[in-house]
């Protein structure tokens, strides 16, 4: 799995978890945000500058991420 479908499990395990749970993954996937390449579209770099404010935002990020991640 490439480094988008990671961050994307990453968003979906904090969509799912409690809030300190949240919390880890979230930085997880900031971390990893870094890694992603210049040739990335633009409409998933805008998702990946800016995390949801709640977990539904979060769900919804996550399966944008990877239903990118599948086709790429």
């Amino acid at each position: 799995m490439n480094m988008i479908g990671d961050i994307a499990m990453d968003l979906r395990r904090a969509a799912l978890g409690s809030d300190k749970t949240s919390q880890v993954f979230l930085r997880e996937a900031a971390k990893k945000r870094s890694s992603i390449g210049k040739d990335t579209p633009e409409y998933i770099k805008k998702i990946l500058r800016d995390f949801g404010r709640t977990k539904e935002d979060l769900l919804m990020q996550s399966i944008l991420l990877q239903n990118y991640a599948t086709r790429h």
